[in-house]
């Protein structure tokens, strides 16, 4: 297993879009161009390093006209992203693990949506060998959408369990 907990990169909100993508827009399906659309993904400007686990929420101001039983902070959304060294061989199987990401998110490899996730409640994984470019960086981006919430207490925001790839060659 390959742990990804640690250093990610963050950035709070959303990153500005060249354009918006229509549901009938195939360019981010396993071309490797949704991320192609936003604007400034490789601004290292506005991103910060931060660890993994992490939970934004905590870091935000108290704000006494937010809702108090999710703590009186705001319901927002954000971006992480982490690159990798895949070593050359061929994999057999590549399982992304998330033990927990509160909000809805969507995650990319390489550009490539290769999975959205609607409850921060539940583990859950993608099969992402596919996506991997072998002697090479790669990189795993996540969309982090936690306005909505789930529970009646605070919940927090963000990657908030272990991150890691269980290979099988």
């Amino acid at each position: 297993d390959l742990a990804l907990s640690g250093k990610w990169l963050f950035h709070a909100g959303d990153l500005p879009r060249k354009r918006r993508l229509g549901v009938d827009d195939h360019s981010a399906a396993k071309t490797g161009g949704a991320l192609r659309h936003l604007e400034s993904f490789g601004d290292a400007a506005l991103w910060r390093e931060v660890s993994v686990p992490h939970d934004w929420m905590t870091e935000l101001p108290f704000d006494a006209d937010e809702d108090a039983s999710k703590g009186c902070k705001p319901r927002e959304v954000a971006w992480y992203k982490r690159c990798f060294f895949v070593p050359d061989g061929e994999l057999a199987s590549a399982e992304l693990i998330f033990d927990g990401v509160l909000g809805e998110c969507s995650v990319f490899v390489n550009g490539v949506t290769v999975k959205r996730n609607f409850s921060g409640y539940n583990r859950f994984s993608a099969e992402i060998a596919d996506y991997l470019m072998p002697n090479a960086e790669n990189e795993i981006a996540v969309f982090v959408d936690a306005r909505r919430s789930e529970g009646w207490w605070y919940e927090g925001a963000g990657i908030y369990r272990p991150v890691y790839i269980r290979f099988r060659e």
